[in-house]
C-alpha cells in the first residue's frame, strides 16, 4: 500500500492539551456532509520512520513566504504550518497523526485527515 504523504494531520501539544485552530464552517460542513458528530478526535502516529516521511514531505513543500503570511492568522489546510507558527509563539511539541469525528449512530471514527 502506498502511503499518501498530504493526507495527514498535523497539531500542537502543550501542557496534556491539543492546540488546533479551529474552522467552524468546514468542520460543519464535513461533519454534515459525512453524517459525523461530536468533538474532534485524534490519533498520534508513533512510528518514527512514518512521521520522518511524512516530515520529509512538509519540508519539500514548505514555503517561508506562506508561513510568514499565516503567523498570526491560521489557515484552514495549512497544518503544518500554522503548528509551527504556535510552537514559534508559544512552544509545544509537534504532534502528527489522524483527525476525525464520530459516525453519528455508530461506534466507527471517519479520519478525515490521516
Amino acid at each position: 500500500m502506498s502511503l499518501n504523504l498530504a493526507d495527514i494531520h498535523f497539531w500542537v501539544e502543550r501542557n496534556g492539551m491539543i492546540i488546533d485552530p479551529e474552522f467552524i464552517a468546514w468542520e460543519n460542513m464535513v461533519k454534515k456532509i459525512n453524517n459525523l458528530e461530536g468533538n474532534k478526535i485524534y490519533q498520534s502516529l508513533n512510528d518514527k520512520e512514518t512521521i520522518k516521511k511524512y516530515l520529509k514531505y512538509q519540508i519539500s513543500i514548505f514555503d517561508v513566504r506562506t508561513m510568514n503570511i499565516l503567523k498570526d492568522q491560521p489557515m484552514n489546510r495549512q497544518c503544518y504550518i500554522n503548528s509551527l507558527n504556535e510552537i514559534k509563539k508559544n512552544g509545544g511539541k509537534l504532534k502528527v497523526g489522524k483527525l476525525g469525528w464520530k459516525i453519528r449512530n455508530k461506534d466507527d471514527i471517519w479520519w478525515e485527515y490521516g
